[in-house]
């Protein structure tokens, strides 16, 4: 699947909007089809206010056509920008 990403250099963690993402637009991430790290709902809050609520998944990630084949990364349901 190909995705847009955006990328902050103030956040740790590569997210993409889920499928569970009930207010995303766009593409967005099956989470059945990584591995589930964890299944509990992690939240990743940063000083700048920007959360993310989400399951964190291990799958490939591309970027062209350099590949991670397990990167982590959290499949967001919900985003709060403060």
């Amino acid at each position: 699947m190909t995705m847009s990403l955006e990328f902050a250099s103030n956040i740790n963690w590569l997210s993409v909007q889920g499928s569970d993402c009930v207010l995303c637009t766009g593409k967005t991430y099956d989470v059945s089809a990584g591995i589930t790290i964890n299944a509990t709902y992690s939240n990743k809050t940063y000083d700048d206010g920007v959360s993310f609520n989400g399951i964190e998944i291990e799958d490939q990630v591309c970027l062209d056509e350099a590949c991670v084949s397990t990167q982590e990364f959290i499949a967001y349901d919900a985003l709060d920008i403060n």
